[in-house]
């Protein structure tokens, strides 16, 4: 995982600072941008996002599970993220800077009957 650079491109172009908006996987896309591009970051925008903070919460073998499950791709979907190696990134950067932020959350739990019994 990269801290993209598009959004600060878009940002120097404008001539401002835009806060990303970021969904599922991106919040911590947009984490880790806001980390390593703090001049181009004016706020941040979460909508029911992915967090680092999740091996606080969750058990590690619960966060090994999810990470091996949202690694698998098949042909419907293609898209596998590797969310340990973007929680090691993101906790290796720099540390955040204080600014704005909204959180959305649709204020569901998670599926744990999906989980094989040794995550929980």
């Amino acid at each position: 995982m990269r801290a993209p650079r598009s959004q600060g491109y878009c940002s120097q172009r404008v001539g401002l600072a835009r806060p990303p908006v970021a969904h599922s996987y991106g919040g911590l896309i947009a984490t880790l941008y806001a980390r390593t591009q703090p001049k181009d970051v004016a706020g941040l925008v979460m909508v029911d996002a992915v967090t680092e903070r999740m091996t606080d919460v969750a058990s590690p073998g619960a966060v090994k599970n999810w990470d091996a499950s949202n690694a698998q791709t098949s042909p419907e979907s293609r898209e596998g993220v590797r969310l340990l190696d973007a929680f090691e990134k993101i906790e290796a950067a720099a540390p955040p800077r204080a600014v704005p932020a909204v959180v959305l959350s649709a204020d569901k739990p998670w599926r744990v009957d999906l989980l094989p019994p040794e995550a929980s």
